[in-house]
């Protein structure tokens, strides 16, 4: 039969821990990157379907979105090793921005509306 011996047993088990640890890091960076990508694709659907938001924009509003979601695009692709607080704070920014928009969409659609019942 064949025994490990402790000092082998500890050092193994530190061994997975450092990987736990390693793996969990790795794990909240890929969650943070596909929560970036879902919301700048989720984003730039919304805006193309004519059913969804893209019939409710002005052309400029639609070039600035369309802008705004090629950057992100763009500096996903660029910035590959990212680290989990510059993906979130990408994705706050964006949707900072977008918000902006939505907002003023909101806005005409709620006088448009009001106009409607007059």
């Amino acid at each position: 039969k064949y025994h490990l011996s402790d000092e082998v047993i500890t050092k193994m088990i530190k061994e997975a821990k450092t990987f736990e640890e390693e793996d969990k890091k790795l794990k909240e960076k890929i969650e943070a990157r596909n929560d970036l990508e879902s919301y700048v694709y989720s984003i730039r659907n919304q805006f193309n379907d004519w059913n969804d938001l893209a019939g409710k924009v002005t052309h400029e509003e639609k070039k600035d979105i369309d802008s705004l979601v090629n950057e992100k695009i763009t500096w996903m692709e660029e910035n590959e090793d990212a680290g989990v607080w510059e993906l979130r704070r990408q994705k706050n920014k964006f949707k900072d921005e977008i918000d902006l928009i939505m907002v003023d969409i909101l806005l005409r659609e709620e006088i448009g509306g009001a106009k409607e019942e007059l």
